[in-house]
């Protein structure tokens, strides 16, 4: 996705942040866009801070439900790796549960997969920028070590525990 196309989002997740946020987000901010019917998450810059926010938006007419603060100097992973920096689950009003998981890419990283514990379910991440995120209704971020992490590259493949990222 491009972030003219989630522009609204991230608009309405700064309006979440108040005066804090500085000036107006505009597409190019944006480093990530995810969206699944109506929800979308997005990694975006924080005005002119440096600071990076994902954001999870699950209703458009209901504005941000969930946003975070993440590491802009985190270090880039080596080549063919990937490191997580977010990882959990919420829910909004209505108990519904949804889970996301958010990290930096390594150079030659050409995807990167969720596979999660209940039975198999696998969610393709997306990813640019040096980084990815993926998101799901369930809880199962939350169960941490169980979910599993695929890391492509142009060589194959390679699977790893949340807890050996």
């Amino acid at each position: 996705m491009t972030g003219a196309q989630v522009l609204p989002e991230a608009r309405a997740c700064a309006e979440g942040w108040g005066a804090s946020w500085g000036r107006a987000p505009v597409a190019s901010d944006i480093l990530l866009a995810e969206r699944r019917g109506t929800a979308t998450l997005l990694i975006t810059r924080k005005g002119d801070t440096g600071d990076l926010v994902a954001c999870t938006v699950l209703d458009p007419a209901t504005g941000t439900t969930g946003a975070e603060l993440l590491n802009p100097a985190a270090d880039t992973p080596a080549p063919e790796s990937v490191s997580i920096q977010s990882m959990g689950s919420t829910s909004g009003d209505d108990d519904v549960w949804h889970s996301d998981v958010i990290g930096r890419a390594g150079p030659s990283v050409t995807g990167v997969d969720v596979v999660l514990p209940d039975g198999g379910r696998t969610i393709q991440a997306s990813t640019s920028a040096g980084w990815w995120a993926a998101w799901w209704p369930g809880h199962q971020a939350g169960q941490a070590d169980a979910v599993r992490i695929i890391v492509h590259t142009a060589t194959g493949s390679r699977t790893y525990r949340t807890g050996d990222l």
